[in-house]
């Protein structure tokens, strides 16, 4: 939301676990369908704790702003590739930049779209990115060998 600041924009806040009263006061907690009429940019930054279960749906296209930018930096495959791919075709939406894909590497029809800009699962570049994953790997390291962790959770 602050990095959104200098661009003056409305930021719109999809989540079925947070409350208002969490977010900044610049952005608006709102149902999946008010998001995706909305926003000229739609970008997904969300967990799949389950690895199963798509996020934006084949029908979500259609409900999306014409000439709306689909974004996907979370995870491969919550997204609906071939509703993406129709609803690019059909001029519903503008582009796409995607970082994640349910495949890597990916070498699917995206390739051939103009619009469509493809990263190979870079998002995570960043030096805060990196320290924040060193770190907690080195938390669950040290709640393993004390023996504190779920032995279901069974990624250190």
């Amino acid at each position: 939301a602050e990095l959104l600041k200098p661009f003056n924009v409305d930021l719109l806040v999809c989540d079925p676990y947070l409350q208002q009263s969490s977010l900044p006061a610049d952005c608006q907690l709102v149902s999946k369908d008010e998001l995706l009429r909305r926003s000229d940019i739609v970008s997904v930054h969300a967990s799949r704790l389950d690895n199963k279960g798509v996020l934006i749906e084949t029908g979500d296209y259609s409900i999306m702003k014409t000439g709306a930018i689909l974004v996907n930096l979370s995870r491969g495959g919550m997204i609906d590739e071939e509703g993406l791919i129709a609803a690019l075709r059909s001029g519903q939406i503008a582009g796409a930049g995607l970082d994640v894909f349910g495949a890597e590497p990916y070498q699917g029809p995206l390739c051939e779209f103009e619009n469509v800009i493809l990263t190979p699962h870079s998002a995570t570049l960043t030096v805060e990115t990196r320290v924040a994953m060193e770190m907690e790997c080195a938390e669950k390291s040290i709640r393993f060998l004390r023996g504190d962790i779920d032995p279901k959770e069974k990624v250190v």
